[in-house]
């Protein structure tokens, strides 16, 4: 994935727009770059060749407008499951239940506290979380010592 692509500058974004922008990831392979574009209703001639830096402006503004143009939800069902190497930009209470997530068990609840799990997971060293959060905090030789076990 490319760099996040920022929304333009002196906009006044849409409902979402500002969730969108600052983790919407351009695809760096140009086949799912180019499905990014035909999904999103690019004019054709900014999105290809996708590197043409001179292009880079009119490509944003472009983004820019057709990205405010629709809620983050309505993307999400426009484009989720298609090449395009789209996910939505979620908060912190929609991640557990997005269904992703759900399937793939990256959340776990300690004690009341919603923590993700471990990643990557491995098959031959799986990891856990080791317990629940601390109630207070713990001088750092302490935290090493723990570590070094």
């Amino acid at each position: 994935m490319a760099p996040a692509i920022e929304p333009p500058s002196g906009t006044r974004p849409r409902s979402s727009f500002s969730q969108i922008c600052s983790s919407f990831h351009r695809p760096i392979e140009p086949q799912f770059f180019a499905d990014l574009c035909e999904q999103l209703g690019v004019d054709p001639s900014l999105g290809s060749p996708q590197r043409d830096k001179a292009r880079c402006p009119a490509l944003r503004a472009e983004l820019g407008r057709i990205l405010r143009s629709r809620t983050r939800d309505e993307w999400t069902a426009s484009i989720e499951g298609s090449d395009a190497c789209f996910a939505p930009v979620l908060t912190l209470s929609e991640s557990p239940s997005h269904p992703r997530n759900a399937a793939r068990n990256a959340f776990v609840e300690i004690e009341g506290v919603r923590h993700p799990t471990p990643a990557p997971r491995f098959s031959r060293s799986p990891s856990a979380i080791q317990g629940p959060s601390a109630r207070q905090s713990s001088p750092v030789a302490q935290v090493l010592e723990r570590w070094m076990r």
